[in-house]
């Protein structure tokens, strides 16, 4: 399965990823951002079908999949990944769940 995936890791000018500089809503869109780049991500591990199914839940599921939360890809119901509390919390606030977790794919 490819997931389209907005913002995935860089914002476009060589920062590391990073709330502050890559956000989708405060990017200006006349700078040809933010892109876009197509992952196959590993297999499905679980789905948080809500912002508080994922607080309640994201702790014991993770530690019961033996794999660590960075080693997982997160991705919203718009494509965007969520890396972090406050893009969960945006996801929540513009209606964005459920969220799919996938165990990420290294080379």
């Amino acid at each position: 399965m490819i997931h389209s995936i907005h913002c995935a890791g860089y914002c476009g000018i060589g920062q590391p990823f990073d709330d502050t500089l890559c956000d989708c809503e405060k990017i200006d869109m006349t700078a040809g951002l933010p892109f876009q780049i197509s992952i196959i991500p590993g297999p499905f591990l679980f789905v948080f079908l809500t912002h508080s199914h994922w607080v309640n839940k994201s702790s014991s599921w993770f530690r019961n999949s033996g794999v660590r939360a960075d080693e997982t890809i997160c991705v919203d119901a718009k494509g965007r990944l969520c890396l972090t509390g406050k893009q969960f919390a945006r996801a929540e606030a513009d209606g964005s769940f459920p969220i799919q977790v996938f165990k990420a794919v290294t080379e």
